[in-house]
């Protein structure tokens, strides 16, 4: 976690306990022809859509209500948006058969809280910083339930495994020993390479120790990317990922973002790194995961394809890891200019 300087954000994101605030009664958000069409239907997917309809209503009348300037209506506004999502919540966790969890709606719905959470993280810019937390409020709502439709979509609830990421068990490290090529050590706990284990350890400052980890992340991507092409390896050196499966991978790249958010809390809280070094660890870690997360998100298609639960928990873990790492960027580098 991000203690010092992206202390607000990570509590905003993680930690939003009661400020979500009162839900409201549907019939304060739905006009009447939608309420009474919910009412009279039992059915998920169309009461999905209808609420889904409702939110995109919602959506497109946010920036008008921002123009304005009025903060009452937009927080009036992120309120329904909340309210939606809560129901919405309430009926997937009830629906119990699995062909209508795994349904068109429910990927449309995500989809559309996909596009959300972007559209609040640009308009929380609009207004001063004392009054951004309702965005924040409401993005959290939107990733909750975000998070529960991916869990459909996956066929999988995630309550099983450890909430504790750093004590996550690999795959790779309780299936079949690899081959002897590969000598495991302290660094396969983070599933990096013994190379790039030592390369963390020789580069001390911070903005080279942040470039170090974000090649570590990227080398996931292209050695993800170069199997689902079907690409070979023809570099002279053996392939230094080639043992490590999907779910390696991400973890790794999991712990690559949490390594910089350690480094850079760390250097902040003791002040052993200079403002202007911060400055850059954080200019380029927002620059590398803007760039990551519509990577992330374009692997969906095939960690669902593998059916596999612990890699399906492993991308989840990866989506929020991202998220959390892209608000703290953006705001250690916001913050200083906010009048």
């Amino acid at each position: 976690m991000w203690k010092a300087l992206l202390l607000i954000v990570l509590f905003q994101v993680s930690e939003p306990a009661e400020s979500s605030g009162p839900i409201l009664p549907l019939e304060d958000v739905l006009s009447e022809k939608r309420l009474a069409k919910y009412q009279t239907t039992t059915k998920y997917n169309t009461r999905l859509k209808i609420l889904r309809e409702a939110l995109e209503i919602k959506t497109k009348q946010l920036p008008a209500l921002i123009d304005q300037r009025n903060l009452a209506n937009i927080y009036r506004s992120l309120s329904e948006m909340r309210t939606i999502c809560s129901f919405a919540m309430d009926i997937s966790l009830e629906e119990t058969n699995e062909k209508n969890r795994r349904s068109k709606e429910v990927k449309k719905l995500e989809i559309r809280l996909r596009k959300l959470g972007e559209i609040l993280n640009d308009s929380k810019l609009e207004v001063p910083l004392e009054n951004r937390a309702p965005f924040e409020q409401t993005r959290h709502k939107i990733e909750e339930l975000r998070e529960q439709l991916l869990r459909q979509l996956f066929g999988r609830a995630l309550g099983t495994s450890s909430s504790n990421r750093f004590q996550f068990t690999s795959a790779a490290m309780t299936s079949t020993p690899p081959p002897a090529r590969i000598q495991r050590g302290l660094w396969d706990l983070d599933k990096f390479t013994e190379e790039e284990f030592l390369e963390i350890q020789e580069n001390q400052e911070l903005p080279k120790r942040v470039e170090v980890l974000l090649k570590i992340a990227e080398a996931r991507f292209e050695e993800i990317d170069r199997r689902q092409n079907g690409i070979e390896w023809e570099e002279e050196e053996p392939n230094p990922l080639e043992f490590y499966t999907y779910e390696d991978m991400l973890f790794a790249y999991t712990r690559a973002l949490d390594a910089i958010m350690s480094n850079i809390d760390e250097k902040a809280e003791m002040r052993t790194a200079s403002e202007k070094d911060i400055r850059k660890a954080l200019k380029e870690l927002e620059k590398k995961i803007s760039k990551f997360i519509p990577k992330l998100e374009a692997l969906e298609d095939l960690i669902r394809s593998q059916k596999d639960e612990a890699l399906a928990d492993q991308y989840l873990e990866a989506l929020k890891t991202s998220d959390v790492a892209h608000q703290g960027a953006l705001y250690g580098l916001g913050a200083p200019t906010e009048d």
